[in-house]
């Protein structure tokens, strides 16, 4: 594992961050607004003793400044170095707030973990290690499909990294937030792609490139006989834990509005 002293001062400050958050969360993990209550008591977390050693190693590695001391990849900032005073809470923000999402959150989002696991903190802090050090990025689409076709099998795999999958219940669960109650078909089916690019290209990626290949993807699916609805069908999703705020990805008659934060 590359950056001992990093991993050894993360892993402190996540045990510390851990046992402030589980005092002050009451939500059910289904309805938690994480962003906001993140940002409810940013300035407490970053005041935390555990989180001075983190942003000081950070400062001290060019690899780890590099990423972590700039705006994340898929935003327009992207590469842009945050404000000297502002840098802890904006690496708070922009990183270790998914990374905290996603230790404390289930998949599905319906179970808590507030004690801390060396395991699971392993598994998902060799996401953020990747994004640090390697010169590549991962990136996940996914369209839910409003449609009136049956799939002759759970996953269809359509080539290119593109596959229909079913709708699953926590992305169920987001569509009918992302909605705000009002009245939409619910997808059953899920247009899937994931792709692998250069750090530089990324942005370009999640924007013209996803645009082009998931347009093509959905035209594909409507001369081959699938009766895709085609009023609002989609978002994109960029996890492995970068980008805080969801990117969407609205396909609208066949017209795109890219992004929506």
């Amino acid at each position: 594992m590359r950056g001992n002293s990093f991993v050894n001062a993360l892993t402190e400050h996540i045990r510390e961050a851990l046992a402030f958050l589980r005092e002050r969360i009451s939500a059910p993990p289904e309805s938690v607004y994480w962003q906001g209550f993140v940002g409810q008591f940013l300035r407490e977390l970053v005041n935390l003793p555990s989180f001075g050693p983190v942003m000081e190693i950070i400062r001290k590695d060019r690899l780890l400044s590099q990423s972590f001391l700039c705006y994340p990849l898929l935003q327009s900032e992207a590469g842009h170095t945050f404000p000297t005073e502002k840098a802890g809470e904006l690496f708070f923000l922009h990183y270790l707030a998914p990374f905290l999402k996603r230790y404390v959150l289930d998949e599905q989002a319906t179970h808590y973990f507030w004690d801390f696991s060396e395991d699971r903190f392993t598994r998902l802090w060799k996401d953020l290690e990747d994004y640090a050090y390697l010169p590549r990025i991962k990136l996940l689409f996914t369209v839910p499909l409003i449609a009136d076709f049956k799939m002759p099998a759970s996953v269809i795999d359509l080539g290119g990294n593109l596959k229909i999958r079913q709708f699953e219940r926590h992305e169920q669960q987001r569509w009918n937030r992302f909605h705000l109650g009002l009245e939409f078909t619910e997808p059953k089916h899920a247009l899937e792609w994931r792709v692998d690019c250069a750090k530089d290209e990324a942005y370009e990626f999640a924007g013209a490139v996803a645009i082009n290949t998931l347009s093509k993807a959905v035209a594909c699916l409507r001369v081959l006989g699938a009766d895709v609805w085609s009023g609002y069908i989609g978002y994109a999703e960029w996890p492995l834990i970068l980008i805080f705020q969801t990117g969407s990805l609205y396909i609208y008659f066949d017209t795109f509005i890219l992004p929506y934060n």
